[in-house]
């Protein structure tokens, strides 16, 4: 039985669309593999300071349990510790963490590992394969995968290992943990700092990150999704292609490869192809609500209502707050011919994105009179 410590962890961010901007002019890319770069630093390596105030937590009375939450309470609680503050981004390694006393949930990963390191514990990061978030950040949909921080022996059955988990006020009840390498961890969060750097519109910077993501662990299908995704948005869709083939080739049924290429093949007009993963797309586990709500909607336009209705369907168990749900199920009413039941639909997309940006909502407000009206005129 795996043992909880504490609370509050989000991993590497893995991007599952290109955003809604212009691409830049074509630029050269290298494909697949990446030219040799410097080795990349491990992000939970120690700094004096770090070392010192972790030695000091290896006095403490106890064992490795009472020892890992005398330094969670350092980070967060204790007059004399960090007093970290959460922030969503950027993600920073423990010397940064331990400097700014902020940051975000992988941040918090690394910290951990580095003070309990420093105290001579066992400590090491845990991938969790079963727990799996989706949240839009601007134009753009991003999926997060789980890493929590692991003390002790897990053993054949995980019974003497406790996980110190940073993801605060989430019910979670995990199946599945996998004990994974230094380098592995290294490769997630520089594929998540490339995210974060793409999105940010600094390129030169997401360059260099995912490169040396695929330096530390070329077998991971996250950084080749992404870098894929990257090229696509540089304009240069045969990079595109071929990383994220070689993603797929690594991880077949890797969700956000599949539905990125099935988007590029149906961009540069390869329908036939793009049916062909998106259909894989939505066999694949840990399903994309973003996602399903898309393909729902091409269903609606081709004349698929229950096709379409039971997409919706899936999405909204997987995550009642997306307004985009709502916004579809009313377009599939008035397909229906349910005026009252699209309105009753709008509105909930309406209450569903209160907390998104002015901008979301306007638009939103844009289609659904735009739909009303269409309607109106039938």
């Amino acid at each position: 039985m795996v043992r909880k410590l504490a609370f509050a962890t989000l991993l590497a961010t893995f991007l599952l669309a290109p955003g809604a901007r212009a691409a830049p002019p074509p630029q050269a890319t290298n494909g697949v593999d990446p030219p040799p770069a410097a080795e990349p630093l491990l992000p939970f390596q120690t700094t004096p300071e770090i070392r010192q105030v972790g030695a000091r937590f290896g006095h403490y009375p106890g064992g490795p349990k009472e020892k890992a939450d005398a330094i969670v309470r350092f980070i967060f609680h204790d007059e004399d510790g960090l007093a970290f503050e959460y922030r969503r981004h950027p993600t920073l390694t423990a010397a940064e963490a331990f400097e700014q006393r902020a940051g975000n949930c992988l941040t918090l990963v690394n910290l951990f590992i580095a003070l309990a390191r420093s105290a001579g514990l066992d400590a090491y990061p845990v991938e969790v394969s079963d727990f799996v978030l989706f949240h839009r950040q601007g134009n753009t949909v991003v999926r997060s995968t789980h890493v929590v921080g692991g003390i002790g022996d897990p053993g054949p059955a995980w019974g003497k290992q406790w996980t110190v988990d940073f993801l605060p006020d989430r019910p979670k009840a995990y199946r599945s943990l996998t004990r994974i390498s230094d380098r592995r961890h290294a490769s997630l969060y520089y594929n998540s700092v490339a995210v974060e750097a793409m999105l940010e519109g600094d390129e030169d910077a997401a360059d260099r990150a995912f490169r040396q993501s695929l330096a530390l662990d070329d077998r991971a299908p996250e950084p080749l999704s992404n870098y894929g995704v990257f090229a696509r948005r540089l304009g240069d869709p045969e990079a595109a292609e071929e990383r994220l083939q070689a993603a797929i080739a690594r991880s077949p049924s890797f969700l956000p490869a599949l539905t990125n290429l099935a988007a590029l093949y149906r961009a540069i007009g390869q329908p036939e192809r793009a049916a062909e993963y998106e259909r894989r797309a939505l066999e694949a586990k840990n399903q994309n609500p973003y996602y399903l709500v898309g393909v729902a909607l091409r269903r609606l336009e081709a004349g698929s209502l229950n096709e379409a209705h039971d997409l919706l369907v899936r999405a909204r168990r997987i995550d009642r707050n997306i307004p985009e749900i709502y916004l579809v199920l009313g377009r599939l009413d008035l397909a229906k011919g349910h005026p009252a039941a699209a309105q009753r639909n709008f509105e909930v997309a309406r209450r569903r994105s209160a907390e998104l940006s002015l901008e979301f909502q306007e638009g939103l407000d844009r289609k659904i009179e735009r739909l009303l009206m269409v309607a109106s005129t039938n």
